[in-house]
């Protein structure tokens, strides 16, 4: 193995692959350009512990006289849905059928920031921290486990506190009224997105009547946000099934079903209509809020993602030097299903502006929303907890303070950098994971498709797991093979056989170091 292996870079978002597609090195925000911090370590202080055993103590002494003061949702139907290794359960769902053909739809968060004073032990640990992080083998969280699994955690048949968005919604889910506010509820059951799936599947399941009622109105809330122009990427995740000692014996690839766009989308409503909401009090001069922004690609960005889509067969439609949303959208769509959705939903991405964490807002240009923000994940994103702190501020008449100001301005650009530290620590994770994984197959066939092309080989994406490792040029035996840049391939001088991005392949694992992440594969 020689000791610089260009496999150890991935193709998109790097300086080589930006040298190769002919991108400028365009740097979206001035934040971006900041060193990214270090994660902090996974053990907490025992002073955190320890403060953090007095809250739960506290708050169970406190817990008749706390729920009197809220709204009491306890008596309706409300579920969770998440993934099944799940523990911090953030979220909840309630629905209550109305008079007049109208539904009450709650989606109620965990009121982390009931449990947490602002400045204590435990919450300067939590703003260092910003958010979860989550390996592939473990969860270092943003919240010691007392609070982030157990006190906050909106778990089933459990009475718990949360602060709530409640929509009034007709049939075709246009809303009539909504309220914001703290709450008590209690979840009737936890599903996870697999159960939910089988229950539309089969027509019949717990719950199946409020089931089908917040698919309906789901879909409704999804054409809503894509007349608007948002943007319609492909999201697969990549699930890992570890056996007892963390070694993964499985990997497969999930696309996002009806059960994770239903709880998505109304995820979605919630952090805009609470982002409207606050907005009010930045127009009144009230106040300020954290918004979650999302600016406009960079047009020279675009017209590159144009010539790199032209060999691949598709035309990026560019009016007066200009790519509109419209046209995005005609791409996305365009690539649907094809072998090479994948790379173009990557580098589409990879062609947009990064989404941060704002004082100042200037909306969320892919999901084409005019005012948004992170309400719904407290327990693991400290943006979150900021936001439920203001807003309850708001809802009770109140302003923050000018040091409140100057504070909420330095920890979105903190939270902004942790959260990049956090998913470059998380894609690594996977990286070495499904090394390990393939290091235990060396010598197996899989079926992939060209990932990246550059004058040392070929990235090859396996389709079934989406690992990707490198066919070295010099393995590519039967001719002399040149890059060629403008076709976005790699052709033989004698033969003229192309291997071109996007083009479908079998290849055989040949060699892997799982320390570094590299796989290496040969074509077959």
């Amino acid at each position: 193995m020689t000791k610089s292996h260009p496999a150890s870079r991935p193709y998109y978002g790097h300086k080589q692959p930006e040298k190769f597609f002919n991108k400028p090195n365009i740097v979206d925000k001035p934040i971006i350009k900041t060193p990214l911090p270090p994660l902090p370590k996974p053990a907490f202080p025992e002073k955190v512990l320890l403060e953090s055993q007095k809250i739960a103590e506290k708050a169970r002494q406190n817990w008749e006289q706390e729920i009197r003061q809220r709204r009491d949702f306890r008596n309706v139907t409300t579920l969770t849905i998440d993934p099944p290794r799940a523990q911090d359960f953030d979220d909840a769902i309630s629905l209550r059928q109305l008079p007049n053909n109208r539904y009450e739809v709650g989606v109620h968060i965990a009121d982390v920031s009931y449990y947490l004073p602002e400045g204590s032990v435990v919450d300067k640990e939590a703003r260092k921290r910003a958010t979860s992080v989550y390996y592939v083998d473990r969860v270092v969280p943003m919240l010691p486990e007392i609070l982030s699994n157990d006190l906050c955690s909106l778990q089933p048949q459990q009475e718990r506190l949360a602060f709530s968005a409640v929509f009034v919604l007709t049939p075709e889910a246009e809303i009539e009224s909504e309220w914001f506010g703290r709450t008590v509820i209690k979840s009737d059951r936890r599903f996870t997105y697999e159960e939910v799936d089988e229950i539309f599947e089969h027509g019949r399941g717990d719950y199946l009547v409020e089931l089908k009622i917040l698919d309906s109105l789901t879909k409704k809330l999804d054409e809503q946000k894509q007349i608007a122009g948002a943007l319609a990427f492909v999201d697969r995740e990549t699930e890992f099934v570890l056996d007892d000692h963390g070694q993964p014996q499985q990997i497969y690839r999930v696309e996002l079903t009806r059960s994770h766009k239903l709880v998505e989308d109304l995820m979605l409503l919630a952090n805009r209509r609470v982002a409207e909401f606050a907005s009010k009090y930045n127009k009144n001069k009230m106040g300020y809020f954290v918004y979650r922004i999302h600016d406009a690609p960079d047009q020279d960005k675009l017209r590159d993602l144009a010539l790199f889509l032209k060999p691949l067969g598709y035309d990026l439609e560019i009016k007066n030097k200009k790519v509109s949303t419209a046209a995005l959208k005609k791409l996305l769509a365009s690539a649907s299903g094809q072998p090479e959705e994948a790379i173009i939903n990557r580098a589409t991405i990879q062609s947009m502006s990064r989404a941060i964490y704002s004082l100042d807002n200037i909306g969320h240009y892919g999901l084409a929303f005019p005012h948004y923000t992170h309400f719904t994940s407290p327990i693991r994103r400290y943006p979150d907890l900021l936001v439920h702190r203001l807003l309850a501020l708001y809802l009770a008449g109140k302003r923050p303070t000018e040091a409140q100001l100057q504070q909420c301005a330095e920890l979105v650009i903190h939270a902004s950098l942790m959260e990049r530290s956090a998913a470059e620590a998380e894609r690594e994770s996977k990286k070495t994971k499904i090394a390990e994984y393939f290091a235990q197959h060396v010598g197996e066939e899989i079926d992939g498709v060209i990932a990246g092309v550059t004058e040392f080989g070929i990235f090859v994406e396996d389709s079934a797991t989406g690992g990707e490792g490198l066919v070295r040029i010099r393995d590519l035996g039967d001719d002399f093979y040149e890059l060629k840049p403008k076709k976005f391939a790699l052709i033989g001088r004698r033969h003229k056989k192309q291997y071109r991005l996007g083009d479908k392949v079998h290849a055989r694992i040949k060699k892997v170091n799982p320390d570094r992440g590299w796989i290496d594969f040969e074509l077959i």
